[in-house]
């Protein structure tokens, strides 16, 4: 029996092949990205150091500042410095204010509904809500 022999032919270096081609707009700006955060990465650790520090360290006075309020403060500055020290607000969800609701219209009021959504890009539900409170506005009980 004769020896065979399987010859293979040289491929490219991945490596190679992939800095061939040519980049993806995606891959252009994450390439972008990634070379600003190696600059800015190198301008701090160039600098004083200071900018390293997400905490930078204060001395006693200024803490001790902030914390205690001097004598000269009114009640009223009290009260203003508490409520920026708290939390914003959560807003609200989109369920927590609104209720969903099934209903009939005539067949001519819902033509007019579409016709304004269609002409000024009103959501349907946004129209009726505007029209009720209108209606309820002039309304006297």
């Amino acid at each position: 029996m004769s020896e065979r022999r399987v010859i293979k032919a040289k491929r490219s270096d991945p490596s190679t092949a992939v800095q061939n081609r040519e980049k993806t707009e995606t891959e252009k700006r994450f390439a972008a990205h990634v070379q600003k955060m190696r600059e800015e990465r190198e301008q701090r650790k160039s600098g004083n150091g200071s900018e390293l520090t997400p905490n930078p360290v204060r001395s006693d006075a200024e803490t001790t500042n902030n914390l205690i309020p001097s004598q000269s403060k009114t009640t009223d500055e009290l009260i203003i410095i508490s409520e920026q020290t708290l939390p914003p607000k959560r807003r609200p969800r989109f369920e927590e204010v609104h209720d969903r609701v099934t209903t009939y219209l005539s067949k001519e009021n819902h033509q007019k509904i579409r016709q304004l959504k269609e002409e000024y890009g009103i959501p349907v539900s946004e129209t009726i809500n505007q029209a009720l409170q209108e209606y309820f506005q002039r309304k006297t009980w």
